[in-house]
């Protein structure tokens, strides 16, 4: 396991080619800020970085049904945001 600041996450990534999806996993105990620190990082990074980032959040219980729709979804969202409006 690694540990490291977002600051140094993110400068990290932003210096690797743009074009590929990368995963990036945070774990920890319930309560230990994961959400937090995922939020911080996608908003560093999309400030940073000219390619969009998501956040796909899991909980040990989420069913198979549920994660395939919210990949469909982050999909979706990516989508809009980098789409040209016809008007």
């Amino acid at each position: 396991m690694i540990t490291i600041s977002v600051e140094e996450l993110v400068s990290k990534l932003a210096d690797i080619p743009l074009g590929k999806r990368w995963v990036i996993g945070i774990v920890g105990p319930p309560g230990s800020e994961k959400s937090t620190v995922a939020a911080g990082l996608e908003l560093a990074l999309n400030a940073k970085i000219s390619e969009y980032v998501a956040i796909l959040a899991m909980e040990v219980s989420i069913s198979m049904s549920r994660f395939l729709s919210l990949a469909a979804y982050g999909r979706e969202r990516a989508h809009r945001k980098h789409s040209i409006s016809p008007d």
